[in-house]
């Protein structure tokens, strides 16, 4: 992951997760923390945290050091990649994040996403997306599985993304008349 990082690459990940002007942002550091999660646990990719330093210039024109964290999912190289991608598994996941929840999110007026963000897309990076442990989310133990609370959540969730899914087809089936 380490070589395909430069700093040209943080501003535009820094500036699309601000909105923010790309000159009012400087680099100070950043590193890459590997296997955040649990062996198993991710299938189809490898995911890695990067951490970021950087100052960025207020409306005040001061200048204070800031951190941000991002999630980021890069394709496993193994034999079984080829097959995978053959089968489209990994362009999916890309178009998921890259165009369908986006137009998603568009429909409806709530703040309350039902996936992280994604701030970058590329070939040889894939996805860099919002790390969602920083809003206190975290993967749940496969072996101990869900509570109920945390269940019911997750079905409404799935509810709402089911649909958002039904209602952006009917849009998609109309705009196309």
């Amino acid at each position: 992951d380490e070589h395909l990082i430069n700093d040209d690459l943080l501003h535009t990940i820094l500036t699309s997760s601000h909105s923010s002007k790309r000159s009012s942002i400087r680099i100070l550091d950043w590193h890459i923390d590997e296997n955040i999660v649990q062996a198993g646990n991710n299938y189809s990719s490898q995911v890695s945290r990067l951490t970021v330093r950087y100052q960025q210039q207020d409306q005040d024109d001061k200048t204070s050091p800031r951190e941000k964290k991002f999630f980021l999912k890069v394709p496993f190289n193994v034999p079984n990649y080829e097959l995978w991608k053959k089968l489209g598994g990994y362009d999916n996941e890309v178009a998921m994040y890259t165009e369908v929840l986006p137009q998603m999110y568009t429909i409806e007026d709530d703040e309350e996403y039902f996936s992280p963000r994604q701030y970058y897309f590329d070939d040889k990076m894939s996805l860099v997306l919002k790390d969602l442990s920083q809003s206190g989310y975290r993967c749940a133990d496969r072996i101990e599985q869900l509570d109920v609370e945390h269940s019911l959540y997750a079905l409404r969730s799935l509810a709402k993304f089911h649909a958002l899914s039904v209602k952006l087809e009917k849009t998609l089936v109309y705009q196309n008349q």
